[in-house]
């Protein structure tokens, strides 16, 4: 009977209500799982964690949770290429894939001009083949209001810059020649491309020259400057 008893108890204190625990604390136990992926196993392990909390503000999970204040808090550690940018849960996109996304490095996913190619299927990394000028976007980060910041490893003559989105410029029509975003007889083309999202800036493009250190940036139509910096 004594035997039985203590089995009674073990089983009691082995089988313990999360619920009971104040959420906040849970969370804080819960950051320390690390990546994205530790806290999807975690999601998938335990409900407490993985469903909605009923009674809770919160339109998502724990789990959900931990990974939002990652993502806006920016501290979690990156290898290789690092940025931070606003991003928020819409629709079908949850927290969890954001942090995913945030935990990859910047993929080129657009390559404009001749003899530019991805290194590797990451396609975080490009080499040239050809002599000329090509260009490579990370086009699936958006800046907007704050600080916005990015690492690159450069080859000694680069331009990196920022440019105005435009998701319908047509990669093939540059197919086949050197491109750049100041070759003027492209303007026109660049501006076609224009969104309501532009807003009423004049600087569509700016850009750094790892080589000489010049800077430089350009309205598309009738102004631009490239000066040292």
């Amino acid at each position: 009977m004594a035997d039985n008893g203590r089995a009674k108890r073990l089983k009691s204190s082995q089988g313990g209500d999360l619920s009971r625990l104040d959420s906040d604390l849970i969370t804080q136990v819960a950051s320390f799982v690390g990546t994205s992926r530790e806290l999807l196993d975690l999601a998938l392990t335990c409900k407490s964690f993985g469903w909605q909390q009923s009674g809770s503000a919160l339109n998502w999970s724990l789990a959900e949770e931990v990974a939002r204040q990652a993502v806006c808090s920016g501290l979690h550690d990156i290898e290789g290429v690092r940025i931070t940018l606003p991003q928020y849960a819409r629709g079908r996109t949850t927290w969890l894939s954001i942090l995913h996304e945030s935990e990859d490095p910047l993929k080129f996913d657009m390559l404009l001009g001749r003899g530019i190619e991805h290194e590797n299927s990451r396609r975080n990394s490009v080499r040239m083949t050809l002599r000329g000028s090509s260009t490579a976007i990370a086009g699936n980060y958006v800046m907007e209001t704050g600080i916005h910041y990015a690492e690159f490893r450069v080859s000694r003559y680069s331009i990196i810059g920022v440019v105005r989105p435009m998701p319908n410029l047509d990669p093939a029509r540059f197919s086949n020649e050197s491109f750049s975003f100041f070759r003027r007889n492209s303007y026109d083309d660049f501006l076609a491309a224009s969104t309501a999202g532009w807003g009423d800036g004049n600087v569509h493009v700016c850009i750094y020259v790892t080589n000489g250190g010049e800077m430089g940036w350009t309205n598309w139509d009738d102004v631009e400057s490239l000066v040292d910096w």
